[in-house]
């Protein structure tokens, strides 16, 4: 009997593990209060999913609004799915663009890294910028990063080692430039 009991209970617990949609899995398996859900994005299997959130204002009373979040999903064996983890938010103040690096890896059981999704995310706060333009590693054009618009207010994901973000205009042009180096690489020019 108890042996049994030990199958039917381990058999209820593998079967919820998971959910049966991205959505309900978005609704109840994030360890911040859902706001608004921006975008989500499939790469490789993984789906990126950019929301935002409100703070704890207990916790941090100088953020005021929401903030932007990002998480990671996929299917699990089971085909449920899971919060594959690298949830987080953060909070920057910038008159033009913010600029968030996220990293979502995967290693098979010797370490061995599977999947690599470089990701940059951000808020874009200057009404001038209408696009957000990034250069990655080793490219030498910039690509059209995705930008999606809620409320008024606008944000942007783009995959990649990318180490330029570029703020422009409508007509083209510069409104703000960030870069950075990434490892033995230099930052590049404007």
């Amino acid at each position: 009997m108890r042996f049994l009991l030990m199958i039917v209970s381990l058999g209820i617990l593998l079967a919820g593990c998971g959910y049966k949609t991205l959505d309900e899995a978005i609704a109840k398996d994030l360890p911040y209060e859902v706001e608004d859900v921006l975008l989500v994005k499939e790469i490789n299997g993984v789906s990126i999913v950019l929301y935002t959130t409100i703070p704890d204002q207990e916790e941090m009373p100088h953020i005021k609004g929401a903030v932007l979040a990002r998480a990671y999903f996929k299917k699990n064996e089971r085909g449920k799915w899971e919060n594959t983890g690298g949830n987080g938010w953060e909070h920057q103040e910038n008159n033009q663009f913010t600029v968030y690096h996220d990293y979502y890896t995967e290693t098979d059981h010797n370490g061995t890294e599977v999947i690599n999704i470089p990701t940059i995310i951000g808020e874009i706060n200057n009404l001038e910028i209408t696009r957000i333009e990034t250069l990655s590693l080793g490219e030498e054009e910039y690509k059209q990063a995705t930008v999606v618009e809620k409320d008024g207010r606008r944000y942007y994901l783009a995959i990649g080692q990318i180490n330029a973000v570029k703020g422009l205009s409508e007509d083209g042009k510069v409104v703000d430039f960030q870069s950075w180096q990434i490892g033995d690489h230099p930052a590049p020019k404007e």
